[in-house]
């Protein structure tokens, strides 16, 4: 079984991001999908202090009307986590204890400067889990993988390219693997 764990924010783009891991797995077996959102220990002010697990209560809800939007197939598990605390932390956690294969997230923000405020989210989550991370930009539709780029400057490879993750996606996917050396030095 591969497991794929999808933030969710409940914005447009982590919508999207969530349709595009439905597609994405349609063609693997027992597909297991984890649609997981991390909220704050900031009170609504219609959620009390006197509301125990009120915010959990509204997060899973919210979740659970997405799971039913969705496209799902008889090959897919959908299920919906949310817990309290700090994004990048949580989701580090949750990676290594519920063995997930791979991240499938969005990003947001077209320019530069918007994608340092808005992307910064998940670019953390890129550096600092250790299983391999999917991007989605915001009006992607899936059509497919059909080739895979790993850019190296070529020093160091053994210390510098994930190996194991790279293999995760060859082998869940089956596309062309293309490397492209990446060289400061010469510009051509």
């Amino acid at each position: 079984m591969k497991t794929f764990l999808i933030p969710v924010d409940f914005s447009a783009t982590s919508i999207n991001a969530a349709e595009y891991a439905v597609a994405l797995t349609k063609q693997i077996p027992n597909a297991q999908l984890i649609l997981y959102n991390v909220f704050s220990s900031i009170s609504f002010a219609a959620l009390t202090e006197k509301e125990p697990g009120s915010r959990k209560m509204v997060t899973d809800a919210e979740l659970s009307a997405l799971r039913n939007r969705l496209d799902i197939t008889e090959n897919q598990q959908v299920t919906i986590e949310s817990e309290e605390g700090s994004l990048i932390e949580n989701i580090e956690k949750y990676v290594v204890s519920n063995h997930i294969d791979m991240v499938v997230m969005g990003i947001t923000g077209s320019s530069r400067l918007t994608q340092v405020f808005m992307g910064t989210n998940t670019l953390n989550v890129v550096r600092h889990i250790k299983c391999p991370v999917m991007i989605i930009p915001p009006e992607a539709k899936f059509i497919g993988i059909k080739n895979v780029l790993l850019a190296s400057d070529f020093k160091d490879v053994a210390r510098t390219v994930p190996f194991a993750s790279l293999k995760k996606v060859l082998d869940m996917f089956h596309p062309k693997l293309n490397i492209l050396n990446v060289d400061s030095e010469h510009y051509i």
